[in-house]
């Protein structure tokens, strides 16, 4: 993402937070939260004390976007392409072919899943441990969640009461 990006974050998080979205800019502004600063958490992610989790299931094209480097964007965009592509063309080679090119029909398509995923997971990750801003940006879309391992308790972003939560 770089400090062009970062700085694109910042100021796409103030410009929501004047509209009243109430997007914390700082791991202090999070409570209940297991670490005060952005440091300790990624200390304690290094220590073992904290794991850092995929909460959603909900893939955000918006976040991927601002987040990914151009190297995750070609393997997201060549994956949509696999999913979408692969089964069509050797459903089609099949009959010039062999039939047994359906067995690659199941395979592109999930192979090109696989990929989308992988591609849209690193990125969420990379960019939650490159700055405090990104982290909690995808920490209040509710993308990423914090495990204590001490406490055994989970971290999200309640969107029902706008704050941290604890499971």
């Amino acid at each position: 993402m770089g400090s062009k990006g970062v700085a694109k974050l910042r100021e796409i998080v103030t410009t929501l937070n004047a509209k009243g979205k109430g997007i914390p800019e700082s791991i202090s502004q999070l409570e209940p939260f297991p670490a005060r600063t952005f440091s300790e958490l990624q200390s304690g992610f290094f220590a073992r004390r904290f794991t850092v989790f995929k909460f959603s299931t909900y893939y955000d094209s918006e976040l991927f976007a601002l987040t990914a480097n151009h190297g995750m964007k070609l393997k997201y965009w060549f994956g949509t392409l696999l999913t979408i592509v692969g089964p069509v063309a050797a459903f089609v080679a099949c009959f010039f072919v062999s039939w047994w090119l359906l067995l690659a029909v199941p395979v592109a398509f999930f192979m090109g899943l696989r990929m989308t995923r992988n591609a849209y997971q690193i990125a969420i990750f990379a960019a939650a441990f490159e700055a405090e801003i990104s982290f909690c940006l995808l920490y209040f879309y509710r993308q990423v969640g914090v495990n204590d391992m001490t406490t055994g308790r989970g971290y999200y972003w309640n969107a029902e009461t706008n704050s941290s939560a604890i499971t």
